[in-house]
């Protein structure tokens, strides 16, 4: 005969489910732990990635204003063109009357013109230079 009996059995059978018990709510309490972690994680590379595209578009920003200042403050090729075909002018109308020889007092005057003005645009750099440094 066997040594089984209706007490031992119950015994046996409760011992067995209570094992499985503890097994079901420690796989339980591991998941739990996994799902926490893993929530925790998303939000972390959420906040990442909020503050990365902060910072892109502090940057982008900044790439902006920097072109704007660059458009405010620098002459467009046009502009150059304009001005400078102007002065190539000019200056080629002097020389033209130099070489013509158109008297004296008009070479003279055109000399000392340019004179004046290489002296004036040499005091307006060292002013301007002066005025940068302080």
């Amino acid at each position: 005969m066997s040594d089984w009996t209706v007490d031992t059995l119950k015994e046996y059978f409760e011992a067995l489910f209570s094992a499985e018990g503890d097994a079901t709510q420690i796989a339980m309490t591991a998941a739990q732990t996994a799902v926490d972690k893993a929530e925790r994680l998303a939000a972390e590379r959420a906040e990442n990635q909020d503050k990365l595209a902060s910072e892109r578009s502090h940057q982008q920003n900044e790439w902006r204003s920097t072109l704007g200042d660059l458009s405010a403050t620098k002459v467009s090729r046009d502009e150059y063109d304009i001005a400078h075909k102007v002065l190539a002018e000019k200056i080629t109308g002097i020389a033209a009357r130099l070489d013509l020889g158109q008297g004296r007092d008009t070479g003279t005057r055109a000399t000392l013109y340019g004179a004046g003005f290489a002296i004036a645009s040499v005091v307006a750099v060292v002013s301007l230079i002066i005025q940068l440094s302080h």
